[in-house]
């Protein structure tokens, strides 16, 4: 009887003093549940937009659909292991930062719910378009030149 005494105690001291108690385990992972089938949804996105993606690390040059770059966006800012899960579809730490780099460019125009017009190539400088051959013949498992259409 003394222990329950003291626990109601200790739970109005914490009260009092403004310390909120956690939410109950089951809700807390519902919230978590919520956020990761997100994240997941965002990665199978930009699995279903690879081709273009890798144009844009082979070839420098390409247009990025809007909802390419807000998958990118999301898994980018709002899940908890960003580069963890990119590389679950290949993609490298690196080429994750390419394509932030290039959809956060493109942001701020896409804010007022309009995609601009695709481009008839974004140009990369040579490094840029070297390294990111590089990386690509790592992602793909082998060397190869550059693709020519």
């Amino acid at each position: 009887m003394l222990l329950c005494l003291l626990a109601l105690l200790a739970a109005g001291v914490a009260v009092a003093a403004g310390i909120v108690p956690a939410p109950p385990p089951a809700d807390q992972l519902d919230r978590a549940g919520s956020s990761s089938q997100h994240c997941w949804e965002a990665l199978m996105q930009i699995k279903s937009c690879t081709g273009e993606i890798i144009l844009f690390l082979l070839e420098g040059e390409a247009y990025l659909g809007g909802g390419c770059c807000r998958a990118v966006r999301l898994i980018e800012q709002r899940c908890w292991a960003a580069d963890a899960m990119l590389s679950v579809i290949g993609f490298t730490p690196q080429e994750g930062d390419m394509l932030k780099g290039y959809c956060d460019a493109g942001q701020p125009l896409q804010q007022h719910g309009s995609e601009p017009p695709p481009p008839s190539s974004v140009a990369v400088a040579d490094g840029d378009a070297a390294s990111a051959r590089e990386m690509m013949s790592v992602f793909a498992g082998r060397k190869h030149g550059p693709v020519r259409g």
